[in-house]
């Protein structure tokens, strides 16, 4: 058995010692009128998610031409976003031994590519809406076979 004065020790008394006043760093296009707010962004992102949530079977219910252009329009934009996250963490320059960044002509050309890929995938799904029986008939059409 331990005796409870030889648990405690004596500390010194904390010092305070004066910080420097942290800064912003400045953005690329300091002459920008309007900031972009990333926080109304990702609060938006997660709305059009978890409205995916209720448009699609609301849509299965309903039907009809503009419901299959609002589901087609909101999972394209969901893919998008999505996709365009996934880019930006993983698809950058490269730093090389010397702390340099290269492959600096890496993210735009990735940047294209989920341009590329979102706009042919609402420009396709949007041409079965109008041309064939529609996505949520296709949906429909899945889940009985």
């Amino acid at each position: 058995m331990v005796a409870s004065g030889s648990l405690h020790r004596k500390i010194a008394p904390m010092t305070v010692v004066p910080c420097k006043t942290l800064t912003m760093s400045k953005p690329l296009n300091s002459n920008a009128s309007v900031q972009h707010d990333h926080s109304t962004h990702w609060k938006l992102e997660r709305y059009v998610a978890t409205s995916l949530l209720g448009v699609l079977p609301i849509t299965v219910y309903v039907g009809g031409p503009a419901m299959d252009y609002l589901f087609t329009t909101a999972l394209v934009l969901h893919a998008h976003w999505g996709m365009s996250g996934v880019f930006k963490d993983y698809i950058h320059g490269y730093p090389s031994e010397t702390g340099e960044r290269r492959y600096l002509w890496l993210p735009p050309i990735a940047n294209g590519v989920i341009y590329f890929m979102s706009i042919t995938a609402f420009a396709g799904l949007c041409y079965y809406n109008y041309t064939d029986i529609g996505i949520i008939n296709l949906i429909k059409h899945m889940w009985t076979y």
